[in-house]
């Protein structure tokens, strides 16, 4: 996961990185636990 300006500026190219990048969003309230969580699981507020 990468910033759209990483990604508008070639970054991922020029580092030679093969797999898809992506740009995230939305992503500044997300919290340490909430990272931790298996895919598909929903975080719930303690």
């Amino acid at each position: 996961m990468d910033s759209r300006a990483a990604l508008d500026n070639g970054i991922p190219q020029q580092l030679g990185i093969q797999r898809p990048a992506v740009a995230v969003k939305n992503c500044r309230e997300i919290s340490k636990d909430a990272q931790g969580a298996a895919p598909g699981q929903l975080y719930q507020s303690r």
